[in-house]
């Protein structure tokens, strides 16, 4: 079973590259009955040492796909959609669970971050028929079923991208996406990012605005994963736009808690480094009690009250019902 190679990577399309991911999934269904055969292989010669990989060796080397040259705000989209998908275990609610970690069809990356998902997953089934090859002398019938388990899992998670976009363009009259705020108060009570837009020159707004409205509608416009050798603020995330940031966490389907909100003078200002780590270690230890009370409908009535002053505070020089601007 040969995998589509796409030879000339510098001249490809993205339909080229969609094509190919098409074809090679259908390609990667044809392993289920080669796993179906080896495993009547093991039961019918439990005590003997079986190789495992022999159909799997045949599966030809990925072309490179991954090496391209990268958009960095893009590539950090990506990275925050993949982390979850990649980390979702096999369910028979798999495909809502993915359906809730895709960005919004208003994103305008929609279709090309699914298509960088999709490639990062078969680049998992890659490195992971790589290990098998390197491993077959010593594979024993618990590795092989761990690894089998993982490709067909990384298959199947292809096939419900492509199977949730061919709803999302046929679909008539859905309801748009639309989060939840909720608010992470400091110690003393407080809401702190209320206070903080409060201390922030008002010509800033309109861009606040913005990024408030791209965590309601899932567009997460510039999203970034936060990182850290010490994983302190691993999973945090913020939303950009030109000196400002949003900083906040996911902590249900259509939940998002609100750490806080800034104005960074520039790349290199390294100072608000110190803030910002006692701010998310503050939300850190309020975090489970938020989600507790998700299902509280008082919690979920003060959270709508903290919105609407959201809402005020950024609206202070317009005049009627307040509206989102999106980009």
């Amino acid at each position: 079973m040969e995998l589509v190679i796409l030879e000339d990577l510098d001249n490809i399309s993205e339909e080229m590259l969609v094509n190919a991911i098409e074809e090679n999934t259908k390609k990667y269904l044809k392993l289920k009955d080669e796993i179906k055969q080896l495993e009547i292989k093991f039961s019918d010669n439990s005590e003997k040492e079986q190789p495992v990989v022999e159909t799997l060796n045949s599966i030809t080397q990925m072309p490179e796909l991954f090496e391209t040259e990268k958009d960095d705000d893009f590539e950090k989209e990506v990275d925050y959609y993949f982390s979850q998908i990649n980390n979702l275990a096999s369910t028979s609610n798999l495909q809502l669970s993915i359906a809730d970690i895709l960005p919004s069809k208003e994103n305008v990356n929609y279709y090309n971050i699914n298509l960088r998902i999709k490639m990062e997953l078969l680049k998992n089934i890659k490195e992971i028929e790589e290990l098998l090859n390197q491993e077959k002398a010593n594979l024993t019938k618990e590795d092989y079923e761990e690894f089998k388990d993982e490709i067909l899992l990384n298959q199947e998670k292809i096939k419900i991208i492509s199977t949730l976009e061919t709803i999302n363009e046929i679909e008539q009259g859905h309801e748009p996406i639309k989060n939840n705020f909720i608010f992470v108060p400091t110690s003393s009570g407080n809401i702190r990012i209320l206070k903080e837009l409060k201390d922030i020159d008002q010509e800033y707004y309109e861009g606040f605005k913005d990024l408030f409205a791209s965590i309601e509608d899932g567009r997460l416009k510039n999203i970034r994963r936060f990182k850290s050798i010490n994983n302190l603020n691993s999973g945090v995330c913020e939303v950009k736009d030109y000196k400002i940031r949003v900083v906040f966490d996911q902590i249900g389907p259509h939940d998002y808690a609100l750490i806080t909100a800034f104005i960074k003078k520039s790349d290199k200002d390294k100072g608000y480094l110190d803030s910002l780590n006692l701010k998310i270690k503050n939300y850190e230890s309020q975090k489970e009690l938020l989600k507790e009370n998700l299902n509280n409908p008082e919690f979920r009535q003060l959270q709508n009250e903290y919105t609407l002053e959201l809402n005020n505070i950024l609206n202070v020089n317009d005049k009627g019902n307040f509206e989102y601007k999106k980009s």
